[in-house]
């Protein structure tokens, strides 16, 4: 019944892939101006588009669940909580990134292996290595004691009753602001030292006297241009910009004079102030960007602004800023950037987030711009932004487990995003006479019947091995019969698929059930998508089993499968001569507890197909990867330990 109303729908559609131009100008009669004098009502604020609601939906899935069993039923809400619980689980590792240092952990570290300045302590052979610039700042008596620029060293006396740890300890306090032992001993040392004020407080002191009584320029100068020529620049402390970063760092460590001087291809004087603010405060300004445009090699950002595609302002400035963070190995702020621009992720910025992420090549921001895309893929495939869509992003739309479309919503925007590709391939093949004539495309439109169904079926190969057809509903739906037709779907049945293992190929046809691939797919393939309205309406379906059939129905609801299947880790180093034993052993005991602990938060040993736990694996180990990432680096203690050498030394294996 379904398949014959909407084969009628489909007769009368416009065949019309890309409007002409007569379709685009606007009518100049209204056509409901009667309407307009038969009421009070603002014509404007009449809405004649239907809109389309969740129920139409879920309507053809609450059909097909009349009739199931209980057990069946409970089956399908099986493997939607399933399916959530790896949902969650894949969250989790889309949001993990690889911890940072802090601006005091790496003032301290800076301070411990080139402290210009020496504090020693009387009748004791302890002494503590300090930036001058930074501690004089946070302790009134050591910018008493370190009041001569050439003094290098300062002899201070210890409170009675305190131990060098508790004063190596203090000393820490005030680089990381963290303080974990007694707070007496904090307030008796504060005094002792004259520390009152607050770290935040104390670092705006520090940038406000960097600009005038800093050790070093750091200049902005166009190409070509001379260092007198400069045309922006700040003063500041030398051992504050080598102790953020660690390619200002290798410039300063060259004995240069007084003046950094930096192209501004580098970095543009706009975002000086930005990043100065930044390296003083650890904090990320906006305010602090000036006016700038941007340059051509910027990632085509000027294309795409004026396209229309960027949205102006902070946006913008942001993605740019970001290179800057990378380029001077600034991770702390890198990360800044990259919560600023997810935080102004929207259904209109989407798109546009999705390109600069691919370009730019940022896993963290593509991952989530991308979840964000699957939750709305149904608003934003029905705006024109759907054609802006990246490829890598359809194609991981269409094979997401979680995107919250139905399978009909996801083949006709396969097919629509395809037409429009193929129309710009044929734009592009268009000879130059006849672009933007009366006899262009872009002028007379594209019907289908124009398209070459050969090309347009290589467009959408990718796109559409990834629809499963064995869950469209209706099962017979105009968009399945006129994917079938144009050739776009090969007619495959699912009991073919050598990877569909279920026991019903051992039935007859008779006893197979008609929607065996809802509630028992195979071991191997992906099963039904993680649609929000359908577990919902099951869940509604089987609360009214419940009450049609309490006690026959609690039995088997309380029947839970005690399976758990093996869940088996084996760990292999592939650089021994880089990593030892003991490193390694380390490691792998954190990467085990890490597991375990994931499995007892998720239940990945019961899942009950092979699918899941395999997909719950992939994402335990992006996990791991991100979480144990300074770990590897702290023990390995080398500065070209990267996120590939990780990768590479551990094998992990399930």
């Amino acid at each position: 019944m379904g398949a014959k109303s909407s084969s009628h729908s489909f007769e009368h559609q416009d065949d019309r892939v890309e409007p002409s131009s007569a379709q685009r100008r606007q009518q100049t009669r209204p056509r409901f101006l009667p309407l307009s004098y038969a009421t009070t009502k603002p014509f404007h604020k009449f809405s004649f588009k239907r809109k389309r609601s969740s129920r139409d939906k879920v309507k053809p899935f609450k059909e097909m669940l009349d009739g199931w069993t209980f057990e069946e039923l409970n089956k399908l809400i099986a493997e939607f909580k399933t399916l959530q619980s790896l949902r969650m689980l894949r969250d989790d590792a889309d949001s993990a990134r690889p911890s940072t240092s802090t601006l005091g952990e790496q003032l301290l570290e800076h301070a411990s292996n080139y402290g210009n300045l020496t504090i020693t302590f009387k009748r004791t052979n302890f002494e503590v290595k300090a930036i001058r610039c930074y501690i004089s700042n946070r302790s009134d008596v050591i910018a008493r004691l370190a009041a001569e620029p050439t003094s290098e060293l300062i002899e201070l006396q210890p409170p009675e009753g305190t131990s060098h740890e508790q004063i190596k300890t203090f000393f820490d306090f005030l680089y990381t602001d963290i303080w974990s032992g007694d707070q007496s001993i904090k307030e008796k040392l504060s005094q002792w030292l004259g520390c009152s004020r607050s770290r935040k407080r104390d670092l705006m002191r520090i940038k406000t006297k960097g600009a005038t009584e800093g050790d070093i320029r750091l200049c902005i100068a166009r190409n070509g241009q001379n260092v007198e020529e400069a045309h922006s620049s700040i003063r500041c402390h030398s051992s504050i910009l080598s102790a953020r970063s660690p390619f200002l760092h290798s410039l300063l460590s060259k004995g240069q004079d007084d003046r950094l001087v930096l192209d501004e291809s580098l970095l543009p004087a706009a975002f000086l102030s930005a990043l100065v603010h930044f390296l003083y405060t650890d904090e990320l300004d906006l305010g602090l960007i000036e006016d700038y445009e941007p340059s051509q090699s910027s990632l085509s950002q000027a294309k795409a602004i004026v396209s229309g595609k960027y949205p102006e302002g902070i946006l913008l400035g942001t993605t740019h800023f970001y290179h800057i963070a990378k380029f001077f190995q600034l991770d702390k702020l890198a990360q800044l950037c990259e919560d600023t621009i997810l935080a102004s992720l929207n259904a209109d910025s989407c798109v546009m987030i999705l390109n600069w992420a691919i370009e730019g090549g940022n896993q963290f921001v593509y991952a989530k711009a991308q979840r964000f895309l699957e939750e709305e893929f149904s608003r934003i495939a029905t705006s024109h932004q759907l054609f802006d869509i990246p490829f890598e992003s359809m194609k991981a739309a269409t094979k997401s487990l979680f995107i919250q479309a139905t399978e009909v919503e996801i083949l006709e925007c396969a097919i629509r995003w395809g037409e429009h590709e193929m129309i710009k391939r044929m734009e592009e093949r268009e000879p130059n006479v006849v672009c933007e004539t009366a006899h262009s495309i872009s002028r007379r439109g594209v019907k289908r019947a124009d398209l070459d169904g050969a090309e347009l079926k290589e467009i959408l190969a990718p796109l559409t091995e990834n629809i499963r057809t064995q869950y469209v509903l209706p099962p017979f739906h105009q968009t399945l019969n006129s994917a079938y037709k144009r050739g776009i779907l090969e007619r495959v049945s699912a009991l073919c698929d050598p990877q569909n293992e279920r026991d019903a190929r051992k039935k007859s046809p008779v006893e197979i059930h008609p929607d065996i691939d809802w509630f028992e797919p195979g071991q191997t393939v992906p099963g039904p998508r993680c649609f929000t309205p359908y577990y919902e309406t099951a869940l509604s379906k089987l609360d009214e089993l419940l009450h049609k059939e309490p006690r026959n129905s609690l039995a088997q609801l309380q029947a839970k499968s005690d399976n758990e299947f093996p869940l088996k880790l084996r760990i292999t180093n592939n650089m021994k001569l880089l990593l030892s034993n003991e490193i390694f052993d380390e490691v792998s005991d954190k990467i085990r507890e890490s597991l375990a602990r994931e499995d007892a938060t998720y239940g990945i040993r019961s899942f009950p197909r092979y699918f899941h736990r395999q997909a719950a694996v992939k994402y335990v180990s992006l996990l791991m990867k991100c979480n144990f990432m300074r770990l590897f680096f702290r023990l390995l203690n080398e500065s070209y330990a990267r996120t590939t050498l990780v990768q590479s030394v551990f094998v992990l294996n399930f």
